[in-house]
């Protein structure tokens, strides 16, 4: 005889498989309990069903998972897909890649009952790409959000609780519906060590990186500098997070751009801005620390929204000593998302050396690997990355380049003309931009493998602040 539960979402009784029991169950539990996802806005039994061909009528590929932005539960507004299967982690990750390339969803979870993933949808010029993110986002409405712990602490709470009533309960014929609740989850003995992001020290002096992001586009970048330069402006929530409100009239004004389209673009863009990972350079330590800056950000009635990390505060605070609100006209002409992050590396290297005897003239050399992550060229968000950068004042950029799977332009002569020269060219030839620049590619050993790269940086009419 069959042994059936409940499912946790829409009731019905369904077939008590290792799938159900230790994975889809657990993750539907945390999203509504501890994400505060509400359950209309969640399916699971029946399945949701990915659609082959946009032109198709009906769903192909059935999703275990699915989590959508609003009870209607249209296809595009689905949000997030889940995937339990009992599988290989690289072969669970691939499948949800597919459906995710299929769909709307921006986000994954894969959770196989002892493994579990989570990854973001970045799309740029016609390009997909994925990158692994330490944690899903929290619903923008939490009807419970008690508990500050990742996915993974989440469903592995569940399972634990789920082990010690199934021992109880092992003589049973009928396996009954998992009585879990916020509680529970809490005072469950065999909760594994809870997985989240070390707390980073940040010091007021330090310099925002904006540009960091893998695959981020132009405007995206553009609009989180014209929100930091609001940020006096900005309210603080109940956690003190900043909040910056800025109607799109005024993003279109500071942009210099016409027509109706870039409406559009902004609300897309402020989707992606979610999780949105920015360095923070402390200039005494020589030291860079990645963070999500973004909680939440969200366009609604012709208003971008945007509240940032709460850890950023003390930096956000003192945020106008820095080098970005000075050079914000400038940030926003530019044309490559390159010369964007090009222009605010050298120019914070300039800035934090306004105390020493004044010249026009500097001088800045950067290890090409690490060039690389600071525009954007290799994901730092991978895991196997970060547990080679973070929080090291000396960090190995050589090897966090080799263990990164995400790169681009991996060959110097690519990365010189296509990123280098570009964004050179563009500051060079952009008034605004006080300041000239040429290289030098430093090269070492035999063959002349090229290591590091030499800026020399020339402030036009003495501006070095």
């Amino acid at each position: 005889m069959s042994e059936y539960i409940n499912d946790y979402i829409s009731g019905q009784m369904i077939k008590a498989t290792p799938e159900e029991v230790q994975g889809v169950q657990p993750l539907l539990k945390a999203l509504e309990e501890d994400y505060g996802y509400p359950k209309d806005c969640i399916v699971a039994h029946p399945q949701y069903r990915v659609k082959a061909k946009p032109s198709d009528r009906s769903g192909k590929y059935p999703v275990d998972v699915a989590v959508f932005r609003t009870p209607e539960k249209k296809d595009s507004e689905l949000l997030i897909i889940g995937e339990c299967k009992n599988a290989t982690r690289k072969d669970g990750i691939e499948q949800l890649e597919d459906y995710m390339r299929l769909s709307r969803a921006r986000y994954g979870i894969w959770f196989n009952g002892k493994e579990t993933s989570c990854i973001r949808k970045i799309e740029s010029r016609g390009t997909v790409v994925f990158e692994e993110i330490s944690d899903i986002p929290k619903a923008k409405t939490t009807i419970k959000n008690r508990m500050k712990r990742s996915i993974v602490t989440v469903c592995r709470s569940i399972l634990g609780r789920l082990d010690k009533e199934s021992q109880k309960d092992e003589e049973k014929d009928v396996v009954q519906e998992i009585p879990i609740c916020s509680e529970d989850i809490e005072e469950s003995p065999i909760v594994t060590e809870e997985i989240k992001e070390p707390m980073i020290s940040i010091p007021a002096t330090a310099i925002l990186l904006i540009g960091i992001q893998f695959g981020s586009t132009l405007l995206e970048n553009k609009l989180i500098a014209a929100t930091l330069y609001k940020i006096k402006e900005a309210t603080k929530d109940k956690e003190g997070s900043f909040i910056v409100k800025m109607p799109a009239t005024e993003l279109k004004q500071q942009l210099g751009v016409s027509g109706n389209s870039i409406y559009e673009r902004i609300g897309e863009t402020a989707e992606a801005m979610t999780g949105r990972t920015i360095g923070m350079f402390a200039p005494d330590t020589q030291r860079v620390d990645y963070i999500e800056a973004v909680d939440k950000a969200n366009y609604e009635c012709g208003v971008l929204t945007v509240e940032y990390n709460r850890h950023l505060n003390e930096y956000l605070e003192n945020i106008e000593s820095s080098f970005t609100i000075k050079s914000i006209d400038t940030m926003m002409q530019v044309n490559s998302v390159y010369t964007f992050r090009l222009y605010e590396i050298l120019k914070s290297y300039c800035y934090i050396r306004m105390e020493e005897p004044k010249t026009d003239k500097y001088s800045m050399s950067i290890n090409l690997s690490e060039l690389q992550f600071d525009l954007g060229i290799i994901n730092a968000n991978e895991d196997r990355v970060k547990r080679v950068l973070r929080g090291s004042s000396t960090p190995d950029y050589d090897e966090a380049a080799r263990v990164a799977k995400e790169k681009m332009y991996t060959k110097w002569y690519e990365f010189k003309r296509q990123v280098l020269d570009v964004a050179v060219q563009e500051i060079n030839t952009n008034k605004e931009a006080m300041m000239q620049i040429e290289y030098e590619a430093n090269k070492h050993g035999r063959g002349g493998r090229v290591v590091n790269v030499t800026f020399l940086i020339t402030m036009l009419n003495g501006d070095d602040d």
